[in-house]
């Protein structure tokens, strides 16, 4: 049987794993603030990069199934994929990252992100909570 399974893992093609994979793109401003061009500068710059190098992905028959963006870029990426034809991928937005948030925030981020049209959402939840078994913060 694992035979079997290696056979067909090896005949799969690069179209195919990214027809199950999310394209992502998590970073913040924060990530460039010491870049002397300014922080949100650069920040826009790399996400229409992102976006622009999503387009030629799909071009060239890698298109991934979903785009994985915060909650604050769901609008734009929304816009991004209608105004590109590729409205049929899926944008899933992260909630809660990297670090665990509050119950609220969670809760804003993700009415927000669906409200734009995210239609997945990923959560990070509090580990530490849980571990401490307490489930209702959790």
């Amino acid at each position: 049987m694992q035979q079997e399974n290696l056979v067909k893992i090896q005949n799969i093609t690069p179209s195919q794993v990214a027809s199950i994979t999310d394209f992502t793109f998590l970073k913040t401003e924060d990530a460039y603030f010491r870049n002397k061009l300014g922080a949100v500068n650069v920040y826009k710059t790399a996400f229409q990069e992102y976006l622009s190098e999503l387009k030629e992905l799909s071009n060239n028959s890698k298109k991934p199934y979903a785009v994985c963006v915060r909650h604050n870029e769901v609008t734009h990426t929304r816009h991004f994929l209608d105004e590109n034809n590729l409205s049929d991928i899926v944008i899933a937005s992260v909630v809660g990252f990297p670090s665990t948030s509050y119950t609220r925030i969670k809760s804003y981020e993700v009415e927000w992100a669906i409200k734009h049209g995210a239609t997945e959402i990923d959560m990070v939840f509090n580990y530490e909570q849980l571990k401490q078994g307490k489930i209702e913060d959790v």
